[in-house]
């Protein structure tokens, strides 16, 4: 299984009116599994801290700004 999970900073959805955050979104094969305050972290996950980025994941490629 090909596992990632994104520390970020703050997430927007596109669906609420305001960004969310601190969150964590796991990946797992190419596909959003879990997005939460704190997600599952399988041990071969690779981990990258975005923690001062806002995150906006799409359905193609997850999106990433600067403060």
């Amino acid at each position: 299984m090909n596992a990632l999970v994104l520390v970020c900073g703050n997430v927007f959805d596109g669906i609420s009116d305001s960004l969310t955050g601190p969150a964590e979104i796991l990946v797992k094969d190419n596909m959003i599994a879990e997005i939460g305050h704190s997600v599952e972290r399988p041990p071969e996950a690779r981990v990258i801290d975005l923690s001062e980025r806002t995150v906006s994941p799409d359905l193609s490629t997850p999106t990433f700004t600067s403060p």
